[in-house]
């Protein structure tokens, strides 16, 4: 497959805690877990060369690999840890991709299971962009509602309710305002030698592409509930 002569790496990072909503990775809609619909997902890419999960998990390790993975990585503890970054453990499953089995590639795109309502030609045309305008980094991002806006929301301490953004005294018409975006989850793209040059994933060269459909990215009940309510229709 590939792009443009350049390998493309997907991990999927599957740690087995999760503290807000328990076994958040293996919880299932329409049969399927949360791993193995991320699994599937990057199977129906057309760009992607290679499929590796990453976890501590031999349970989802083994749904995924059944479900299409290539390969594995077996997480270590310190990585699947509450507080561990993620940018720590998709550095560390490159690194031992390339240290067991001797694969190289150009590119990485992190999906993450919790995004459930992704699609496989979202990947593809965040990797496009991504080697089409040389980026070090791509996230996807989605539009929020206008009444959601900075200059909308508010503080309360002490009983005393202040704008959220400073000296934004004015109440702002919503057709004033201008579209924000959030970043949803869908994807992370990122050039392989530019991953392991940073500590931070505040690149320099950062990109976006714009999703245009319902996302859920999955951290509490509420989220589970709505993700499966968008999947089953």
């Amino acid at each position: 497959m590939s792009y443009k002569k350049k390998k493309i790496l997907a991990v999927i990072p599957a740690k087995a805690f999760s503290s807000e909503l328990k076994n958040k990775n293996l919880l299932k809609i329409r049969s399927k877990t949360l791993v193995e619909i991320a699994t599937h997902c990057c199977k129906g890419s057309k760009l992607i060369d290679h499929i590796l999960i990453s976890s501590d998990s031999n349970k989802i390790i083994e749904l995924c690999i059944n479900a299409g993975a290539n390969s594995f990585i077996k997480r270590p503890k310190k990585l699947s840890q509450i507080k561990s970054e993620i940018l720590s453990a998709w550095q560390h499953s490159i690194l031992t991709l390339k240290e067991e089995k001797n694969l190289s590639f150009d590119y990485s795109i992190l999906v993450e299971p919790t995004c459930p309502l992704r699609r496989s030609a979202s990947l593809d045309n965040s990797i496009k962009k991504t080697i089409n305008n040389k980026l070090d980094y791509l996230i996807t991002v989605s539009k929020v509602e206008k009444k959601f806006h900075p200059q909308k929301q508010f503080n309360i301490k002490k009983n005393d309710l202040t704008p959220y953004i400073k000296n934004n005294d004015n109440i702002i018409n919503r057709q004033e305002l201008n579209y924000t975006y959030s970043k949803n989850g869908v994807a992370y793209v990122a050039s392989i030698d530019k991953l392991f040059k940073t500590y931070t994933l505040n690149f320099n060269k950062l990109g976006y592409y714009k999703i245009n459909y319902p996302t859920i990215n999955i951290d509490n009940k509420e989220d589970f509930k709505l993700a499966k309510y968008y999947y089953q229709k």
